[in-house]
């Protein structure tokens, strides 16, 4: 894999990730970790890795780990 990039930028997480970094390059996977909120933090505040996955125009793998950061059987 030779096309990987990484960007800082401000502002929403969930537009800048969903829609600037699309509109401003051809990305054809948006990789990301979940937070790990609780249910009741995710009805209140919502969840980035939920509204970029229901929302970008491109494929979006949630990568979750626990917290020995190995992968969750």
């Amino acid at each position: 894999m030779k096309d990987i990039h990484y960007h800082a930028r401000f502002g929403s997480p969930r537009n800048v990730i969903t829609y600037d970094f699309t509109h401003d390059y051809q990305i054809d996977l948006i990789m990301m970790g979940a937070t790990g909120k609780s249910t009741a933090e995710r009805i209140l505040v919502g969840s980035v890795a939920s509204f970029v996955n229901s929302h970008a125009p491109c494929d979006v793998m949630i990568v979750r780990t626990n917290l020995d950061n190995e992968p969750i059987k």
